[in-house]
């Protein structure tokens, strides 16, 4: 299977070409910054515990697969254990009937759905934004759809006087010129 294609590195001034979010260089950086400002460092305590690793295993063991993507007629390779209930919201943390295994992409959605239904984060492309800049960017979008349909009608009506070869107008006339 081919390869995807490279990005640009994501950290701010930073060009280099990669395959994953950040290039090397400023990966292990970016890494570092999110386990120092966003991680809940009693929740990693739990999940670096010998018990929770133990089970993880056993789940992975169990199911090797993604669960969600096997739902969706996939297969993929499970890299995550999750709780279907999360321990906040009154899940058995230690309960293997509360586990799936999912994919990393399932994992990032559903984390992230979870996200955005407690109102924590807002999906903008592939990372969550706060609301103010959330409404801030819904609002150049919908400046920029609605001077896009102005050009579109713009467009269209001019398309639609255009004379053809055989000095007939032809009404349904809407692809554009090839230069």
């Amino acid at each position: 299977m081919p390869r995807k294609s490279q990005r640009p590195c994501a950290w701010t001034g930073c060009g280099q070409l990669t395959y994953n979010c950040y290039c090397d260089k400023h990966q292990k950086e970016a890494n570092t910054n999110y386990n120092k400002f966003k991680r809940n460092q009693t929740r990693q305590g739990f999940y670096d515990s010998p018990k929770w690793r133990a089970l993880r295993k056993v789940k992975i063991s169990q199911t090797p697969m993604c669960e969600l993507c096997q739902k969706a007629g996939r297969l993929a390779k499970a890299e995550m254990v999750d709780h279907i209930t999360e321990i906040e919201d009154g899940g058995g943390a230690l309960d293997i009937d509360n586990l799936q295994s999912l994919c990393r992409s399932c994992h990032s959605s559903k984390t992230l759905r979870l996200l955005i239904g407690r109102g924590l984060a807002i999906l903008e492309g592939k990372e969550p934004i706060s609301e103010r800049a959330a409404t801030r960017k819904l609002s150049q979008n919908q400046e920029i759809k609605s001077k896009s349909a102005m050009a579109e009608q713009k467009f269209a009506a001019r398309m639609a006087k255009t004379p053809l070869k055989d000095g007939k107008i032809h009404q349904n006339r809407l692809r554009r010129p090839t230069r």
